[in-house]
């Protein structure tokens, strides 16, 4: 089944692997993907920790509906404690390591520790093992990957990997997956390095069962006309935003996130075709779990909540960290220029307004604390009975 993937747990300092089933009720709460990674964070990383700690977790998953029949299935998710801003962060990537990794028997994969010398991991059919890479030191992606195909003897093995400022934990070092799609977003290329990792290579041939195959094709059909038939303009929001257009656009980005769907489409491009009942039967034909809209919307606020959480406890752990929304207005409240709308996002006044009616509307505090109200809601008030 989709939802039959595993978790592989990696300890590089001991040289030890596990590999773990997904509790249901985990699976139920947080789908997967970016969903089940925050959790996993939340409660697994040490909060007082260096980014670049062996300790450090770093997290690679793809989402549920990740290699089936569904929009764009595509993204692997990446995440940990960022050595760029001390925070947890995260980034989606393109390409085939997504779909690789479900068919190798995994949705995520769990690393801390360092190991003793550089290494790459060889994920493939429910196994995942610990190679040498000494001779990849210093190896650019595109060598990183030839090299690493010959030696498994299989041009299909998809290959995560870093460049020489991964290596020596440059803060902004990049990961990439492939040789033509990579990102830098929090500096997780210096996390993977300072855990002596150069790559992940990944293949599986293992089947994904789909719950309605032949539904699930028609519904994917039927999105394919809807995309096409949705070309058309749309009307424009003005120089103004909505605390509510930002609160749906955060709760549908997180479920897409745990879904393994690519979000540009979803918001931006086909706001009109995906949403939270065309998920829900994405979602009940490729895997056979029934959710109701307000279910799904549950998850995506469960989803933003558990990771606001998350960020609000490092932050407090850092002596001279500050709130998240200081540094959004910092980045964005500059000196009063002429033309500014009032209102928009540009205007001090308008934007302290808009941020507190999107703290209200998301159930947080006048600091941008979930509320406890809030935290009961989304079942985040105790402590979680469906740990791995």
């Amino acid at each position: 089944m989709a939802v039959n993937r595993a978790v592989g747990i990696v300890d590089l300092s001991s040289y030890e692997v596990e590999v773990k089933a997904i509790p249901q009720r985990l699976r139920e709460l947080y789908l997967g993907g970016k969903g089940i990674d925050m959790y996993l964070l939340y409660n697994l990383l040490k909060p007082e920790i260096d980014s670049l700690d062996p300790e450090n977790v770093l997290l690679i998953s793809a989402g549920l509906l990740t290699a089936t029949p569904a929009p764009a299935p595509t993204r692997i998710h990446v995440a940990g404690k960022s050595p760029v801003s001390g925070l947890v962060e995260s980034f989606y990537m393109g390409g085939f390591l997504g779909p690789e990794l479900r068919f190798a028997g995994f949705d995520h994969l769990m690393i801390r520790g360092r190991a003793s010398k550089p290494v790459y991991l060889w994920v493939h059919n429910g196994k995942v093992e610990i190679r040498d890479a000494l001779a990849l030191w210093r190896a650019d992606p595109r060598e990183c990957q030839a090299v690493i195909r010959e030696e498994l003897d299989d041009e299909d093995v998809q290959v995560m990997s870093i460049e020489v400022a991964g290596e020596n934990a440059r803060r902004l070092a990049k990961t990439h997956s492939g040789i033509n799609k990579n990102d830098g977003l929090g500096g997780i290329g210096a996390l993977m390095g300072s855990k002596k990792i150069k790559a992940i290579a990944i293949r599986g041939t293992m089947s994904i069962r789909i719950a309605d195959p032949d539904e699930a094709l028609r519904r994917y059909s039927e999105l394919l006309h809807s995309m096409h038939s949705s070309l058309r303009e749309v009307e424009r929001l003005g120089q103004t935003i909505t605390p509510w257009i930002l609160f749906c656009q955060d709760t549908l980005s997180a479920l897409a996130d745990a879904l393994g769907i690519c979000k540009f489409q979803a918001l931006f491009l086909f706001p009109d075709v995906f949403g939270w009942e065309e998920y829900g039967r994405i979602l009940e034909t490729v895997t056979g779990l029934k959710y109701t809209r307000e279910q799904l919307m549950d998850v995506g606020e469960r989803i933003c909540n558990i990771e606001r959480l998350l960020n609000i406890r490092e932050e407090t752990s850092q002596k001279e960290g500050k709130l998240l929304r200081d540094y959004v207005r910092c980045s964005i409240l500059q000196q009063q220029q002429p033309g500014i709308v009032p209102g928009s996002i540009n205007d001090r006044q308008g934007f302290e307004q808009m941020l507190s009616d999107y703290y209200e509307i998301h159930g947080w505090d006048v600091e941008g604390r979930p509320k406890p109200e809030t935290l009961k809601r989304l079942g985040l008030d105790q402590e979680p009975s469906h740990m791995l």
